[in-house]
C-alpha cells in the first residue's frame, strides 16, 4: 500500500509543458530545451486552441509556451480566457513578432506572463523557461 501512495506523489509532482508553436523548428527547439532542462518533465505538442483547451484541462498547472502570432487564438483576449480558465498554469509567449503596444497591453492585462523573442539568446530563453516552471 505503500508502495501506491509513493507512485501517486511521484506522478502529482511531475512538470507538464504544452508546447503551442506550429513552427516546427522552434517547436523542435523548445523541445530540446525542455529535454536538457527538465528531463522528466512531460511535452505535449498542441496545434489550435481546442487542443491546447483540452491539454489545459488535463494539465491545468502546466507551463504553456506559445507563439501568439503562429497560433489560431481569435484575440489576445481568447488567450487570456484560456490561461484564466487554468489558473495553475504559467504562459510565456515566445515569438518573433510581437508589437511593443501588444507586449505593453498584455503585460498591464495579465503581469505574470512571461514573454521571450525567438530572436533572444538561448540563455534568456533557458531563464524564461525556469521561471516559468517555477511555482
Amino acid at each position: 500500500m505503500i508502495e501506491i501512495d509513493i507512485f501517486v506523489v511521484k506522478q502529482l509532482s511531475i512538470m507538464h509543458f504544452i508546447i503551442a508553436d506550429n513552427q516546427d523548428i522552434t517547436h523542435i527547439g523548445i523541445s530540446s530545451l525542455l529535454s536538457i532542462l527538465y528531463p522528466d518533465a512531460h511535452q505535449h505538442p498542441v496545434f489550435n486552441s481546442k487542443e491546447l483547451r483540452e491539454g489545459l484541462r488535463l494539465f491545468p498547472d502546466a507551463v504553456v509556451v506559445v507563439d501568439y502570432p503562429l497560433f489560431d487564438f481569435s484575440s489576445h483576449q481568447h488567450l487570456l480566457n484560456l490561461k484564466a480558465a487554468a489558473r495553475e498554469s504559467r504562459w510565456i509567449l515566445f515569438s518573433e513578432e510581437l508589437s511593443a503596444s501588444f507586449i505593453r497591453q498584455m503585460l498591464f492585462e495579465d503581469p505574470e506572463i512571461g514573454i521571450v523573442m525567438k530572436t533572444d539568446n538561448r540563455a534568456q530563453i533557458e531563464l524564461a523557461l525556469r521561471c516559468a516552471a517555477t511555482k
